[in-house]
Formats: structure tokens, C-alpha cells, sequence
């Protein structure tokens, strides 16, 4: 399988043009395209998922209200790490603080369910 057409979409998708995230980031038919790919079953490509999580770190990093409840997919593929490390940075990075806040009690509370 090649992987030539993912990495460019990737390489386009984080570049430093604003025009093609305002539009990302604004395009909700877009945006649920691009969650889609966490309504996989685990266990996930890990290449794909390091481009998919590269796609949302630029993303949540210029529009952190977009993130649009997809944690409960996210935490679906916690054993991947290219998810893991992109959950670490929203943990980590995301300004405001309340919206970090939103997404430590979504994946406090999803798993806590998953446990009992």
C-alpha cells in the first residue's frame, strides 16, 4: 500500500498557509472527514494515524474550539501513539484552560466507564 498520497495531503494540510486551515477549520464537511478516520476499529495504521494526529496538532493549535467532541473517538485508539502523544498535547498545549479542563473530564469519564 502506498502511502504517497496521505504524506502529501499531510505535508499540505500543516503547512504554514492559512488559507487552507481557515478553510479546514471552517468546513464542517470537512472537519467530520477528517474525524472519520477515529471511527476506524483500533488497532490503527500508525503511520496514517501520525499524519491524521500531525493534521489536528496544527488545527487545534490555531482553533482550539474545533475540536468538536471527538475525545471519545480519540480515547477508542489511546493505544496508538500517534493519538496518545496528539491527547498529551491537548492536555498540554491547548489555551484556554477551560477547554483543557473539557477534554481531562471527557477522558477521565470515558475511561472510568471502559474500567467498570
Amino acid at each position: 500500500m502506498s502511502y504517497r498520497y496521505p504524506n502529501i495531503s499531510c505535508e499540505l494540510l500543516t503547512s504554514d498557509v492559512s488559507q487552507i486551515n481557515d478553510r479546514l477549520g471552517e468546513d464542517e464537511k470537512l472537519l467530520m472527514k477528517l474525524y472519520g478516520f477515529l471511527k476506524n476499529e483500533p488497532s490503527l495504521n500508525p503511520l496514517l494515524a501520525s499524519f491524521f494526529s500531525k493534521v489536528l496538532s496544527i488545527l487545534i493549535g490555531r482553533k482550539p474550539e474545533q475540536r468538536d467532541n471527538f475525545v471519545d473517538l480519540m480515547i477508542k485508539h489511546i493505544g496508538t501513539s500517534a493519538i496518545m502523544d496528539l491527547l498529551l498535547r491537548m492536555l498540554t498545549c491547548i489555551e484556554p484552560q477551560q477547554l483543557r479542563h473539557d477534554v481531562l473530564n471527557v477522558g477521565n469519564s470515558t475511561v472510568i466507564t471502559k474500567l467498570c
